[in-house]
C-alpha cells in the first residue's frame, strides 16, 4: 500500500506539538503503519494559516492526502474538503470560529509556540467568510464528538455535519479524551479512504 501523508491542524492557541499529534504518530510507528504525520505550526492567524495549509497540499500534489484536525483545526479541515474534496477527520471540530474566538480579540501570546500576534476584527471576518452554510463530499468527512465538551456545542456540530459519519460520544471534554482508544478505528478509516484522497 502506497504511503498516505496526513496533516495534523491543531487547534486555536496550540502548536504542532500538540498531545494528540504526538498520540497519533506514536501509535503510527508503533504498528508501523503506511501513514507518514505532519503536524505543523499554524500561524495563530486564520489567513496565514490557511496560506500554510494550502502549500502543504500543493506540495503534496499527486500523493495521497488526508487531514486530521481537532477545534479550529477540524473547521480548517473542513475548509479544505469542500475546496479539495480531501478526505477529513474532524475531532470536536469547531463551527463558527469567528463568534467563538471573539473574546481573544488584541493582544495575544500563544501560551504553546510563546509567540505574540493580535487578532483583530478582519481575522474573524476572514474566518465567517470560510463558513460553508452546506456541505458536500459529505462521505469523505469523519466527525468525532464528545457530548461534554465544555467550550464546543456538540449538538450543534450533530445538526451541521448532518449526513456526515459521526461518531458520537458521551461524556469527554474539548480535549476529546477518547481520542487514544480510537486510534485504531481512526487510522483504519484514513487507511480505507486512500482511493479518494489523491491531491490532483
Amino acid at each position: 500500500m502506497p504511503e498516505i501523508t496526513l496533516i495534523y491542524l491543531h487547534g486555536f492557541q496550540s502548536s504542532g506539538l500538540a498531545f494528540k499529534s504526538q498520540l497519533l504518530q506514536n501509535y503510527v510507528n508503533q504498528h508501523s503503519l503506511p501513514i507518514n504525520v505532519i503536524s505543523p505550526d499554524l500561524p495563530d492567524l486564520p489567513e496565514d494559516a490557511l496560506i500554510l495549509i494550502d502549500q502543504l497540499v500543493e506540495k503534496h500534489k499527486g500523493s495521497s492526502l488526508v487531514l486530521m484536525g481537532s477545534s479550529l483545526g477540524g473547521f480548517y479541515a473542513n475548509i479544505f474538503c469542500e475546496r479539495k474534496e480531501l478526505a477529513s477527520v474532524m475531532i470536536n471540530p469547531a463551527i463558527k470560529p469567528h463568534q467563538l474566538i471573539a473574546g481573544f480579540l488584541g493582544d495575544n501570546t500563544n501560551p504553546q509556540t510563546g509567540k505574540d500576534y493580535e487578532l483583530t476584527q478582519y481575522d474573524l471576518e476572514a474566518l465567517r467568510k470560510c463558513y460553508y452554510h452546506s456541505l458536500t463530499n459529505k462521505a469523505k468527512r469523519l466527525v468525532l464528538l464528545e457530548m461534554d465538551d465544555e467550550v464546543l456545542d456538540a449538538h450543534e456540530a450533530i445538526a451541521y455535519y448532518q449526513g456526515c459519519q459521526i461518531g458520537i460520544f458521551p461524556g469527554g471534554s474539548h480535549h476529546f479524551d477518547h481520542f487514544q482508544r480510537l486510534l485504531p478505528f481512526i487510522t483504519d478509516w484514513v487507511l480505507n479512504h486512500i482511493k479518494e484522497t489523491k491531491v490532483v
